[in-house]
């Protein structure tokens, strides 16, 4: 059931019995000492490593259980017969460690594999609720995607706790961020942004015609993006190791070029591995894209926490971030395969296309009218696409520019002032950017790409149809993105405190700046997921120059504003710079889409966004008196970390029970209860 292919079941069954043996021999190996083997401290972690080990352990045992189908009857017996078995082999196994010398009975550490047989089965029952309740319709597209991306930002979060442990907010940090910021924006101009944005109306204009000429012009597009990407990466790491080694930069910029030159070959990766998910989009198969971060980020988590043990001790932090750096391009690689693993399951065979083409170098007569086509519209889409990649890229490097220790000064029009922001400014922006992209990620983006590929189909044929869907995603977008970024501003405290807590090479007051710069990017939450889907509503028009003309606007202005705002503010000017521009595009890209639909935003979209502010106000209020006046300064992390835990259980109960008791549309959606369009 569920959907599962025999292949599949086979696979799972297979790494069930891996797992579990993994699993008794690790929890009978004599002396086991888990601190040499992942390079930290035992009670580096909150409740201790090895509490943390049962956690993950266990919980991937009843994943795997339960996937593997060994169970039958309703999913409340399932879940019910193995938790109940599941806890009592955590009992057995934990007294059974008794005789085996150097090991004891700890009930604490039963407890924990308890709370994670729990969590794999909550993960279970979530994604056989995505499964079984899925339509093909964008919202059913859209709950994949936002579940994939929970659990890719969740690792997300795990790796910037370790990254930030560590390395600290210091030199290091700052040369990392800025080096894996480089294959990034190209992510964002060939990859999974504006080439990919450009790629779908093509593609699924040109599969509805003819499949195997889709294919070809796949193929095509990531021949091409190969060859181009993997001389640019060459040219680049050549320049920037002749810069760190002859360019006579400081310490910070010459361990950033070395850095970047070697992130920069994940650069030609990440972007096929994007094209490649834009095709699996199309075909109906959004969970694999979406889910091919964790990759990355379970790469990145083992080299920075395994680095003590690879390396030694006698290594410096500087040396282990290059471990980090190679373990990206690793990443990298893995990523290709396993989306390339994806596309044959789903009946698309890139090289067998090559093999019909019969000496046709492009592909035949089709595939070459999709190629030009997509050439002219790919331009315009980078700069319009690639705005938000690129205003990240300039805070970023305006923060490392006008950043150094404290008390010291910059020359600035010939006149000595003390410098705006404190040295490690660019890694606590690229934290706190980390924190915002949580919900950003989860939602906004995710509901822009399960619609993107709907509003293409519908954009030339069915013009009412696109204008439903567009109102729909409006509606959904803001449901979902305004409680989350007034959420964010009130929980911002407890939340970079919870994971950026002090302890490794993280200071006492390092937690604060990330919240405080968190602030100025949390209330324009609404406004980078809304833009999100008003770009792709231009491009699945065809119109890319309209987005690109303000994108290039709104990037001056917002350079402008950084340059302004970092003095009286440091380093939150540039999160409300970025937030204004931000609002500025909604605004405006919404006023300019009715050339394309009458009233964009109706009666039906303005009642749905009134209730969703009245609840949004309400659950702010409440947020606000359960945690207002906690006082978190010097707390132990337990403490901090429930505070979050109350914050959002307060916030989520009072916005979805008023949902509920509002009877709100955008809720029915998505619960799968429906995904017409109600009269409201």
């Amino acid at each position: 059931g569920g959907g599962v292919s025999r292949s599949q079941l086979t696979f799972l069954r297979v790494g069930l019995v891996v797992w579990w043996v993994a699993m008794s021999i690790g929890t009978h190996w004599p002396r086991l000492n888990l601190e040499p083997m992942v390079g930290i401290d035992q009670y580096a972690l909150p409740f201790g490593l090895d509490k943390w080990v049962h956690f993950g352990a266990f919980g991937g045992l009843a994943f795997l259980f339960l996937s593997s189908h060994l169970l039958k009857g309703s999913v409340l017996r399932q879940a019910g017969l193995a938790m109940v078995g599941l806890v009592v082999w955590a009992g057995i196994d934990e007294l059974t460690q008794y005789f085996v010398p150097g090991r004891g009975v700890h009930w604490g550490d039963w407890f924990a594999s308890s709370l994670g047989i729990a969590g794999g089965v909550a993960s279970w029952a979530g994604l056989r609720w995505l499964i079984l309740s899925h339509d093909n319709s964008f919202i059913s597209h859209t709950r994949v995607v936002s579940g994939m991306t929970v659990l890719s930002r969740v690792f997300g979060l795990v790796r910037d706790w370790a990254l930030a442990r560590v390395f600290g907010f210091g030199v290091v940090m700052d040369a990392f961020i800025i080096a894996f910021m480089v294959p990034n924006l190209f992510r964002r101009l060939f990859g999974e942004g504006a080439l990919a944005a450009a790629f779908i109306p093509h593609y699924s204009r040109l599969r509805e015609r003819e499949a195997r000429a889709a294919t070809r012009f796949a193929l095509l597009v990531v021949d091409v993006l190969t060859t181009g990407l993997v001389g640019l990466a060459m040219l680049g790491a050549l320049a920037m190791g002749a810069l760190a080694f002859y360019g006579g930069l400081d310490p910070r910029g010459t361990l950033t070029a070395g850095l970047t030159a070697v992130t920069v070959w994940y650069m030609p990766l990440v972007c096929i591995t994007a094209i490649l998910g834009a095709v699996l989009q199309v075909h109906g198969r959004f969970a694999v894209p979406a889910a091919t971060p964790v990759i990355l980020n379970l790469f990145v988590i083992a080299a920075a926490l395994g680095g003590g043990m690879l390396l030694g001790n006698e290594f410096t932090s500087q040396q282990t971030v290059f471990l980090v750096a190679g373990s990206i391009v690793l990443a990298g690689i893995v990523q290709v395969v396993w989306q390339v693993v994806a596309l044959r399951q789903a009946g698309v065979h890139l090289r067998e296309s090559r093999q019909h083409d019969h000496g046709e170098r492009w592909g035949g007569p089709l595939v070459k009218e999709a190629g030009g086509g997509l050439l002219k519209q790919w331009v315009p889409t980078v700069l319009g696409l690639a705005i938000f990649q690129l205003n990240a890229l300039a805070d970023a490097l305006i923060a490392l520019f006008f950043s150094g220790p404290a008390g010291a000064e910059i020359l600035v029009f010939g006149r000595s002032v003390t410098y705006p922001m404190e040295q490690g400014s660019v890694g606590v922006i690229g934290m706190a950017q980390r924190l915002y992209e949580f919900p950003l990620g989860v939602f906004g983006i995710a509901v822009a790409t399960a619609i993107f590929p709907a509003l293409s189909a519908a954009a030339a044929a069915k013009p009412e149809v696109f204008g439903r869907l567009l109102r729909q995603g409006l509606r959904l977008t803001i449901f979902i993105a305004l409680p989350a970024g007034v959420g964010l501003l009130l929980v911002r405290e407890p939340l970079a405190g919870t994971i950026f807590h002090e302890g490794g090479e993280l200071q006492p007051g390092d937690a604060s700046r990330v919240a405080w710069v968190l602030s100025g990017y949390a209330l324009a939450v609404w406004a980078f997921s809304m833009n999100q889907i008003l770009v792709r509503a231009f491009y699945a028009q065809h119109d890319a120059k309209t987005p690109m003309r303000v994108g290039l606007w709104l990037v001056g202005l917002n350079v402008v504003l950084n340059f302004t705002l970092i003095w009286p503010l440091g380093a939150v000017g540039l999160a409300w710079s970025t937030s204004v521009c931000a609002v500025l595009q909604s605004v405006i890209l919404l006023l300019l889409l009715r050339r394309y639909v009458a009233g964009p935003v109706d009666r039906s979209v303005w009642a749905g966004w009134g209730r969703t502010a009245l609840l949004t106000v309400t659950m702010g209020v409440a947020v606000w008196l359960a945690i207002g006046g906690i006082d978190l300064a010097g707390q132990p992390w337990a403490i901090v970390a429930g505070t979050l835990l109350l914050g959002t259980g307060v916030g989520a109960t009072v916005f979805g029970g008023g949902a509920v008791m509002l009877r709100m549309t955008e809720l029915k959606w998505l619960l799968g209860r429906g995904v017409r369009e109600e009269g409201d």
